[in-house]
Protein backbone atom coordinates (compact mmCIF):
# COMPACT_ATOMS: atom_id res chain seq x y z
CA UNK A 1 0.00 0.00 0.00
CA UNK A 2 1.64 3.50 -0.40
CA UNK A 3 -0.26 5.70 1.63
CA UNK A 4 0.20 9.43 -0.11
CA UNK A 5 1.12 13.07 1.36
CA UNK A 6 -1.78 14.63 2.39
CA UNK A 7 -4.80 12.86 4.38
CA UNK A 8 -7.80 14.14 6.74
CA UNK A 9 -7.71 13.52 10.34
CA UNK A 10 -10.63 14.26 11.97
CA UNK A 11 -13.69 13.62 14.66
CA UNK A 12 -16.73 12.30 12.87
CA UNK A 13 -18.79 11.94 16.33
CA UNK A 14 -20.61 14.96 15.26
CA UNK A 15 -22.32 13.59 12.08
CA UNK A 16 -24.89 11.35 11.69
CA UNK A 17 -24.22 8.50 9.41
CA UNK A 18 -25.52 9.81 6.15
CA UNK A 19 -23.32 13.21 6.50
CA UNK A 20 -20.52 11.23 8.31
CA UNK A 21 -20.16 9.10 4.84
CA UNK A 22 -20.90 12.40 2.28
CA UNK A 23 -17.49 13.56 4.09
CA UNK A 24 -15.81 11.06 3.75
CA UNK A 25 -16.87 10.88 -0.43
CA UNK A 26 -15.96 14.63 0.03
CA UNK A 27 -12.60 13.84 0.84
CA UNK A 28 -12.22 11.22 -1.68
CA UNK A 29 -12.81 13.76 -4.12
CA UNK A 30 -10.80 16.18 -2.76
CA UNK A 31 -7.66 13.72 -3.52
CA UNK A 32 -6.86 13.21 0.16
CA UNK A 33 -5.48 9.95 0.52
CA UNK A 34 -6.25 8.83 3.46
CA UNK A 35 -9.15 9.66 6.45
CA UNK A 36 -8.13 9.03 10.40
CA UNK A 37 -10.42 8.90 13.06
CA UNK A 38 -9.88 9.35 16.77
CA UNK A 39 -10.77 6.73 19.13
CA UNK A 40 -11.99 8.04 22.40
CA UNK A 41 -15.05 7.39 24.46
CA UNK A 42 -17.79 7.69 21.66
CA UNK A 43 -18.18 5.72 18.34
CA UNK A 44 -16.34 2.00 17.63
CA UNK A 45 -13.47 3.24 14.80
CA UNK A 46 -13.58 -0.09 13.19
CA UNK A 47 -17.46 0.06 12.85
CA UNK A 48 -17.41 3.85 11.71
CA UNK A 49 -14.38 3.04 9.14
CA UNK A 50 -16.54 -0.89 7.86
CA UNK A 51 -19.30 1.94 7.37
CA UNK A 52 -17.42 4.45 5.26
CA UNK A 53 -15.38 1.52 3.40
CA UNK A 54 -18.80 0.52 2.18
CA UNK A 55 -19.67 4.24 1.04
CA UNK A 56 -16.30 5.08 -0.56
CA UNK A 57 -14.09 3.80 -3.44
CA UNK A 58 -10.61 4.58 -2.93
CA UNK A 59 -10.27 6.59 0.33
CA UNK A 60 -7.54 4.92 2.75
CA UNK A 61 -9.56 4.25 6.16
CA UNK A 62 -6.90 5.05 9.26
CA UNK A 63 -7.53 4.94 13.03
CA UNK A 64 -5.61 7.57 14.31
CA UNK A 65 -5.30 5.92 16.90
CA UNK A 66 -7.00 2.48 18.63
CA UNK A 67 -6.66 1.95 22.28
CA UNK A 68 -4.92 -1.42 22.64
CA UNK A 69 -6.69 -1.49 26.62
CA UNK A 70 -9.45 -1.40 24.32
CA UNK A 71 -8.99 -5.10 22.90
CA UNK A 72 -6.90 -7.96 23.46
CA UNK A 73 -4.36 -9.07 20.78
CA UNK A 74 -6.44 -11.62 19.28
CA UNK A 75 -9.36 -9.27 18.87
CA UNK A 76 -7.37 -6.62 17.63
CA UNK A 77 -5.77 -9.23 14.86
CA UNK A 78 -9.66 -10.60 14.25
CA UNK A 79 -10.15 -6.71 13.23
CA UNK A 80 -6.91 -6.17 11.17
CA UNK A 81 -7.37 -8.82 8.95
CA UNK A 82 -11.47 -8.61 8.95
CA UNK A 83 -11.43 -4.76 8.09
CA UNK A 84 -8.39 -5.46 5.57
CA UNK A 85 -10.02 -7.54 3.57
CA UNK A 86 -13.80 -6.32 3.49
CA UNK A 87 -12.18 -2.75 2.43
CA UNK A 88 -10.72 -3.91 -0.17
CA UNK A 89 -6.81 -3.62 1.22
CA UNK A 90 -7.70 0.33 2.28
CA UNK A 91 -7.10 -0.19 6.30
CA UNK A 92 -4.25 1.47 7.96
CA UNK A 93 -4.46 0.30 11.40
CA UNK A 94 -3.09 2.60 14.07
CA UNK A 95 -2.28 1.82 17.30
CA UNK A 96 -1.47 3.46 20.57
CA UNK A 97 -1.02 2.61 24.51
CA UNK A 98 -3.68 6.30 25.32
CA UNK A 99 -3.37 7.68 28.69
CA UNK A 100 -3.48 6.33 32.11
CA UNK A 101 -6.07 8.25 33.13
CA UNK A 102 -8.62 7.23 30.32
CA UNK A 103 -7.12 3.41 30.43
CA UNK A 104 -7.41 3.49 34.49
CA UNK A 105 -9.63 5.95 35.20
CA UNK A 106 -12.08 5.52 32.36
CA UNK A 107 -11.75 1.81 31.22
CA UNK A 108 -10.61 0.44 34.86
CA UNK A 109 -7.41 -1.64 33.74
CA UNK A 110 -4.05 -1.38 34.79
CA UNK A 111 -2.40 1.27 32.88
CA UNK A 112 0.95 -0.37 31.82
CA UNK A 113 4.41 0.74 31.02
CA UNK A 114 4.10 2.04 27.54
CA UNK A 115 6.99 0.73 25.61
CA UNK A 116 7.01 -2.74 26.82
CA UNK A 117 3.19 -2.71 26.82
CA UNK A 118 3.20 -2.07 23.14
CA UNK A 119 5.50 -4.49 22.20
CA UNK A 120 3.86 -7.40 24.42
CA UNK A 121 0.98 -6.01 22.27
CA UNK A 122 2.68 -6.47 18.90
CA UNK A 123 4.44 -9.66 19.60
CA UNK A 124 0.72 -11.05 20.88
CA UNK A 125 -1.23 -10.40 18.04
CA UNK A 126 1.30 -11.96 15.37
CA UNK A 127 0.85 -15.03 17.41
CA UNK A 128 -2.99 -14.77 17.49
CA UNK A 129 -4.75 -17.44 15.80
CA UNK A 130 -6.92 -16.28 12.66
CA UNK A 131 -8.58 -18.67 10.35
CA UNK A 132 -10.83 -16.59 8.83
CA UNK A 133 -10.58 -14.63 4.83
CA UNK A 134 -7.72 -12.85 4.75
CA UNK A 135 -6.80 -9.27 2.46
CA UNK A 136 -4.68 -9.37 -0.09
CA UNK A 137 -1.48 -7.43 1.08
CA UNK A 138 -0.76 -7.23 4.72
CA UNK A 139 -2.50 -4.61 6.41
CA UNK A 140 -0.13 -1.82 7.53
CA UNK A 141 0.40 -0.57 11.28
CA UNK A 142 1.55 2.33 13.04
CA UNK A 143 1.78 3.51 16.07
CA UNK A 144 1.34 6.46 18.54
CA UNK A 145 4.65 7.09 19.00
CA UNK A 146 6.22 10.60 20.21
CA UNK A 147 9.62 9.83 21.95
CA UNK A 148 12.71 7.97 20.95
CA UNK A 149 12.11 4.33 22.47
CA UNK A 150 8.11 3.95 21.27
CA UNK A 151 9.50 5.66 18.01
CA UNK A 152 12.02 3.09 17.82
CA UNK A 153 9.82 0.21 18.43
CA UNK A 154 7.62 1.83 15.41
CA UNK A 155 10.40 1.32 13.37
CA UNK A 156 11.24 -1.96 14.17
CA UNK A 157 7.98 -3.83 14.57
CA UNK A 158 5.58 -1.85 12.21
CA UNK A 159 4.78 0.16 9.67
CA UNK A 160 5.63 3.52 11.29
CA UNK A 161 4.87 6.24 13.43
CA UNK A 162 1.41 8.50 14.08
CA UNK A 163 2.56 11.40 16.15
CA UNK A 164 -0.54 13.34 17.66
CA UNK A 165 -0.36 16.60 19.13
CA UNK A 166 3.42 17.28 17.95
CA UNK A 167 5.41 20.47 16.54
CA UNK A 168 6.80 20.98 13.28
CA UNK A 169 10.15 20.06 14.72
CA UNK A 170 8.87 16.84 16.35
CA UNK A 171 8.63 15.69 12.77
CA UNK A 172 12.60 16.18 11.88
CA UNK A 173 13.58 14.08 15.17
CA UNK A 174 11.28 11.33 14.36
CA UNK A 175 12.06 11.05 11.21
CA UNK A 176 16.33 10.79 12.46
CA UNK A 177 15.13 8.22 14.83
CA UNK A 178 13.02 6.18 12.30
CA UNK A 179 15.18 6.29 9.69
CA UNK A 180 13.83 6.46 6.05
CA UNK A 181 12.34 4.11 5.43
CA UNK A 182 9.13 3.79 7.76
CA UNK A 183 5.79 5.81 7.11
CA UNK A 184 5.90 9.09 9.47
CA UNK A 185 1.61 10.40 9.99
CA UNK A 186 1.93 13.18 12.11
CA UNK A 187 -0.92 15.12 12.83
CA UNK A 188 -0.82 19.05 12.02
CA UNK A 189 -3.71 20.46 13.26
CA UNK A 190 -5.50 23.44 10.97
CA UNK A 191 -7.19 26.70 11.77
CA UNK A 192 -8.63 28.78 9.35
CA UNK A 193 -8.59 32.10 10.46
CA UNK A 194 -6.83 35.21 9.60
CA UNK A 195 -6.71 36.89 13.03
CA UNK A 196 -3.79 36.09 14.81
CA UNK A 197 -5.68 37.34 18.01
CA UNK A 198 -8.45 35.39 17.47
CA UNK A 199 -6.53 32.36 16.20
CA UNK A 200 -4.24 32.21 19.22
CA UNK A 201 -6.96 31.97 21.97
CA UNK A 202 -9.09 29.51 19.67
CA UNK A 203 -5.72 27.37 19.32
CA UNK A 204 -5.54 28.13 23.54
CA UNK A 205 -8.90 26.71 23.83
CA UNK A 206 -8.28 23.67 22.02
CA UNK A 207 -4.86 22.86 23.00
CA UNK A 208 -5.94 23.21 26.75
CA UNK A 209 -7.39 19.54 26.22
CA UNK A 210 -3.98 18.08 25.74
CA UNK A 211 -1.24 20.64 27.96
CA UNK A 212 -2.31 18.69 30.88
CA UNK A 213 -1.45 15.11 29.86
CA UNK A 214 1.61 13.91 31.04
CA UNK A 215 2.16 12.02 27.98
CA UNK A 216 2.02 15.14 25.76
CA UNK A 217 3.82 17.30 27.87
CA UNK A 218 6.86 14.56 28.75
CA UNK A 219 7.05 14.82 24.60
CA UNK A 220 7.55 18.45 24.32
CA UNK A 221 9.62 18.71 27.16
CA UNK A 222 11.97 16.46 24.93
CA UNK A 223 11.51 18.90 22.31
CA UNK A 224 12.65 21.81 24.83
CA UNK A 225 9.17 23.05 26.34
CA UNK A 226 8.96 24.04 29.71
CA UNK A 227 6.09 23.58 32.29
CA UNK A 228 5.74 27.79 31.69
CA UNK A 229 4.69 26.61 28.29
CA UNK A 230 1.91 24.62 29.84
CA UNK A 231 0.19 27.07 31.87
CA UNK A 232 -1.82 29.36 29.50
CA UNK A 233 -4.74 27.32 29.91
CA UNK A 234 -4.71 27.87 33.46
CA UNK A 235 -3.91 31.56 33.49
CA UNK A 236 -7.28 32.15 30.91
CA UNK A 237 -9.58 30.00 32.98
CA UNK A 238 -8.17 31.56 36.16
CA UNK A 239 -8.84 34.93 34.52
CA UNK A 240 -11.90 33.91 33.37
CA UNK A 241 -13.41 32.73 36.90
CA UNK A 242 -11.94 36.04 38.47
CA UNK A 243 -13.93 38.00 36.04
CA UNK A 244 -16.77 36.11 36.79
CA UNK A 245 -16.78 36.39 40.35
CA UNK A 246 -16.07 40.13 39.87
CA UNK A 247 -19.24 41.25 37.25
CA UNK A 248 -21.83 38.90 39.11
CA UNK A 249 -20.56 39.58 43.05
CA UNK A 250 -18.62 36.52 45.22
CA UNK A 251 -15.32 35.65 45.87
CA UNK A 252 -12.83 34.01 43.74
CA UNK A 253 -10.79 31.30 45.79
CA UNK A 254 -7.73 29.84 43.81
CA UNK A 255 -6.03 25.92 45.40
CA UNK A 256 -3.19 24.94 44.35
CA UNK A 257 -2.73 20.89 45.14
CA UNK A 258 0.98 20.10 44.89
CA UNK A 259 3.05 17.23 45.67
CA UNK A 260 5.49 17.32 48.40
CA UNK A 261 7.47 14.27 48.21
CA UNK A 262 7.45 14.11 44.07
CA UNK A 263 11.44 14.06 44.64
CA UNK A 264 11.44 10.79 46.02
CA UNK A 265 8.64 9.33 44.05
CA UNK A 266 10.96 10.27 41.01
CA UNK A 267 14.24 8.55 43.11
CA UNK A 268 12.37 5.63 43.57
CA UNK A 269 9.76 4.80 40.21
CA UNK A 270 10.04 5.13 36.52
CA UNK A 271 8.21 8.12 35.33
CA UNK A 272 5.27 6.08 34.06
CA UNK A 273 4.53 5.40 37.78
CA UNK A 274 4.57 9.32 38.78
CA UNK A 275 2.53 10.20 35.43
CA UNK A 276 0.08 7.24 36.60
CA UNK A 277 0.18 9.03 40.59
CA UNK A 278 -0.44 12.34 39.18
CA UNK A 279 -3.74 11.04 36.73
CA UNK A 280 -5.06 9.47 40.08
CA UNK A 281 -4.45 12.53 41.73
CA UNK A 282 -6.38 14.46 38.94
CA UNK A 283 -9.01 12.15 38.62
CA UNK A 284 -9.50 12.59 42.37
CA UNK A 285 -9.84 15.99 42.30
CA UNK A 286 -12.20 16.19 39.56
CA UNK A 287 -14.38 13.82 41.96
CA UNK A 288 -14.11 16.34 45.07
CA UNK A 289 -14.96 19.48 43.67
CA UNK A 290 -18.26 20.88 42.24
CA UNK A 291 -18.71 20.46 38.16
CA UNK A 292 -18.43 24.33 37.73
CA UNK A 293 -15.16 24.41 39.66
CA UNK A 294 -12.05 24.58 36.89
CA UNK A 295 -9.04 21.96 37.49
CA UNK A 296 -6.49 22.56 35.83
CA UNK A 297 -2.31 21.16 36.21
CA UNK A 298 0.17 24.10 35.81
CA UNK A 299 2.97 22.48 36.87
CA UNK A 300 3.88 18.52 36.38
CA UNK A 301 3.36 18.38 40.36
CA UNK A 302 0.68 20.54 41.22
CA UNK A 303 -2.91 21.19 40.48
CA UNK A 304 -5.50 24.29 40.60
CA UNK A 305 -8.70 24.60 41.12
CA UNK A 306 -10.83 27.60 40.79
CA UNK A 307 -14.10 28.27 42.25
CA UNK A 308 -16.20 30.94 42.66
CA UNK A 309 -17.86 31.48 45.93
CA UNK A 310 -20.49 33.81 47.07
CA UNK A 311 -18.38 35.36 49.75
CA UNK A 312 -15.11 35.26 50.60
CA UNK A 313 -15.81 33.80 54.33
CA UNK A 314 -16.40 30.59 52.28
CA UNK A 315 -12.76 30.37 51.26
CA UNK A 316 -11.97 29.13 54.03
CA UNK A 317 -9.37 25.98 55.38
CA UNK A 318 -13.15 23.76 56.50
CA UNK A 319 -14.43 24.71 53.23
CA UNK A 320 -11.96 22.83 52.03
CA UNK A 321 -11.11 20.15 54.30
CA UNK A 322 -12.29 17.62 52.32
CA UNK A 323 -10.09 17.94 49.47
CA UNK A 324 -6.95 17.81 51.66
CA UNK A 325 -8.36 15.16 53.85
CA UNK A 326 -8.76 12.66 50.67
CA UNK A 327 -5.38 13.27 49.39
CA UNK A 328 -2.84 13.79 51.60
CA UNK A 329 -1.48 10.13 52.50
CA UNK A 330 -3.76 8.98 50.20
CA UNK A 331 -1.89 5.68 48.03
CA UNK A 332 -2.80 5.79 44.64
CA UNK A 333 -2.39 2.69 42.34
CA UNK A 334 0.36 2.66 39.68
CA UNK A 335 2.02 0.22 37.39
CA UNK A 336 4.61 -0.20 39.98
CA UNK A 337 2.30 -0.80 43.14
CA UNK A 338 0.59 1.76 45.60
CA UNK A 339 2.33 5.24 45.72
CA UNK A 340 1.52 7.71 48.71
CA UNK A 341 1.22 11.14 47.99
CA UNK A 342 2.08 13.76 50.32
CA UNK A 343 0.06 17.23 49.72
CA UNK A 344 0.07 20.63 50.33
CA UNK A 345 -2.94 22.72 50.05
CA UNK A 346 -2.94 26.44 49.60
CA UNK A 347 -6.02 28.32 49.35
CA UNK A 348 -5.95 32.05 48.18
CA UNK A 349 -8.95 34.05 48.25
CA UNK A 350 -10.24 37.39 46.73
CA UNK A 351 -13.50 40.00 46.42
CA UNK A 352 -14.26 43.14 45.31
CA UNK A 353 -13.24 44.62 48.80
CA UNK A 354 -9.63 43.57 48.49
CA UNK A 355 -9.22 44.08 44.78
CA UNK A 356 -9.45 41.04 42.00
CA UNK A 357 -5.65 40.56 40.94
CA UNK A 358 -4.34 39.98 37.37
CA UNK A 359 -4.39 36.02 36.77
CA UNK A 360 -0.52 35.62 37.42
CA UNK A 361 -0.30 37.91 40.44
CA UNK A 362 -2.95 35.47 42.02
CA UNK A 363 -0.84 32.47 41.14
CA UNK A 364 2.08 33.82 42.56
CA UNK A 365 0.48 34.61 45.81
CA UNK A 366 -0.75 30.98 45.67
CA UNK A 367 2.47 29.72 44.92
CA UNK A 368 3.69 31.54 48.02
CA UNK A 369 1.49 29.87 50.35
CA UNK A 370 2.03 26.39 49.02
CA UNK A 371 5.38 27.06 50.10
CA UNK A 372 4.43 27.72 53.50
CA UNK A 373 1.78 24.57 53.72
CA UNK A 374 4.47 22.44 52.69
CA UNK A 375 6.53 23.57 55.56
CA UNK A 376 3.93 23.36 58.23
CA UNK A 377 1.62 20.11 57.16
CA UNK A 378 -1.56 22.59 57.29
CA UNK A 379 -3.59 23.91 54.63
CA UNK A 380 -2.28 27.79 54.05
CA UNK A 381 -5.26 30.22 53.74
CA UNK A 382 -4.47 34.20 52.57
CA UNK A 383 -6.75 37.10 51.18
CA UNK A 384 -5.13 38.91 48.07
CA UNK A 385 -3.58 41.83 49.12
CA UNK A 386 -2.34 44.53 46.60
CA UNK A 387 1.25 44.87 45.80
CA UNK A 388 2.90 47.55 47.48
CA UNK A 389 3.66 51.10 46.10
CA UNK A 390 6.39 50.72 43.23
CA UNK A 391 5.33 47.02 42.42
CA UNK A 392 3.93 46.96 39.35
CA UNK A 393 1.15 44.17 39.15
CA UNK A 394 1.56 41.58 36.44
CA UNK A 395 -0.77 41.76 33.86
Amino acid sequence: MTIGQLGVWTWLDSFAAPDAAEFARKVEAWGYSALWVPEAVGRDPFATLAYLAARTERLRLATGIANIYARDPMSMRAIQQTLGELSGGRLILGLGVSHSHLVSGVRGHEYGKPVSTMRSYLEAMEKALYMGPAPEEPVPVVLAALRPKMLALAAEKTRGAHPYFVPPEHTARAREILGEGPWLCPEQMVLLETDATQARAIARQNMKVYAGLPNYQNNLKWLGFEDADFADGCSDRLGDAIKHAETRGGAACLLLVGLNNLKEIQDQYDQSAVDELMSGMGAKLRQLVRPLDVVTRPEASMFAIVTVQPDIENCTSQSFRRIFDNLYMHSFKTSEGYIPAVVGVSISAADSATGFPAPKLFMQQAYRGLTHAFDTGVIHVQTYERPLPGKAELA
